[in-house]
Parts: structure tokens; C-alpha cells; sequence
């Protein structure tokens, strides 16, 4: 009896997602090994509608990533260089499940943030799923030919819901915490 009453429950979660454009819950046969190995919930989106980012808006951050990015591809840490407002940190995320990550088309963490502000990155390649955590943030990231904010979400009160840029990884490129 228990068990169908968590299927119905299941059911219903998975008809509400559905209803709200753009959101999927991914099924079980689609849900990835690691997320079920961790307890994560997934929850599609579509990259494509998160808000454009303007031609203005772009060059503004692209002017700031001249000045603020190194000229390697690796991160920059808040102790290297001035890339991010104050409070910001992008931390070793461990097995801390309550930071905001970045986590790669593998399921693997990214980069993993902590605190409130702004942070420019050299661009990743590999980030399919954010996780919130306890923190309300957004990502900025490329996909299609269009740069794009991701829907501001979070705190996750569990920290065990990520989304996922659909069947891809998408190119992050930044990352708001409120």
C-alpha cells in the first residue's frame, strides 16, 4: 500500500512539473545513475528559454572579463584577482551538497560556489546541471549562438534538486548568488 501511495505522489509531482512550460521531470529511465546514487532530483529545462542577455548587457561583461580574466583557462580564485564582487568564493566542493554548483554532463562537480555576488569564469564547456543548494542563484552561459541568465532558483531546502540544461551541457560563463 505505501508503495503505490509514493507512486501516486511521484505521478503527481512529475503532472505538476509537466504543466509549467519549459520544466520536465526526467522519468526514472531517464534520471542519470549518479543523481539516483545521491537521492537528486532532476528537473529538465530547456536552455533555450532562459532571458537573453542584450547586446548591451554582453558587451558590459565581456569588456569586464577583458580586464578581470586570466589569460589560461582555469578559474580564477577570489585570493588571485578582483573577478568578483565581495563575499563571493569559488570553494572545493568535497561532499558539501549545500554550496551552488556546477556539475558536468558526468554528473561531476564543476566548480562549486559559497557566498553571495557576481563571478565571471572562464568559460566551462561541461555544465549540464546546477544545483542550487541553500543559496538563490543564477548562471550565465552560451548556448545556440545566444548568451543567456539562467532562472534565478533556490534555496533548495533539502539541496537535493538539480536542473538540468536538457540533453547537453551548455558553456557557463558566470554566476549571480542573491
Amino acid at each position: 500500500m505505501k508503495r503505490a501511495a509514493l507512486a501516486a505522489k511521484a505521478g503527481i509531482l512529475a503532472l505538476a512539473f509537466s504543466l509549467i512550460p519549459g520544466i520536465a521531470s526526467a522519468t526514472e529511465a531517464e534520471t542519470p545513475q549518479w543523481a539516483i546514487d545521491e537521492g537528486i532530483t532532476i528537473v529538465e529545462l530547456d536552455p533555450t528559454e532562459g532571458t537573453p542577455i542584450s547586446g548591451h548587457e554582453l558587451a558590459e561583461i565581456e569588456a569586464l572579463e577583458e580586464t578581470q580574466m586570466p589569460a589560461q583557462g582555469s578559474p580564477i580564485y577570489l585570493s588571485d584577482a578582483p573577478i568578483a564582487q565581495p563575499f563571493i568564493n569559488i570553494v572545493t566542493c568535497g561532499s558539501r551538497i549545500d554550496w551552488y554548483r556546477w556539475r558536468g554532463q558526468d554528473g561531476k562537480n564543476v566548480l562549486c560556489f559559497a557566498n553571495k555576488g557576481d563571478a565571471n569564469i572562464d568559460r566551462y564547456n561541461n555544465v549540464r546541471y546546477v544545483c542550487p543548494g541553500s543559496n538563490r542563484g543564477q548562471t550565465r552561459y552560451y548556448y545556440g549562438n545566444q548568451h543567456y541568465w539562467s532562472t534565478l532558483r533556490g534555496p533548495m531546502s533539502d539541496h537535493k534538486t538539480c536542473y538540468s540544461f536538457g540533453d547537453y551541457a551548455v558553456a557557463a560563463k558566470g554566476v549571480s548568488i542573491k
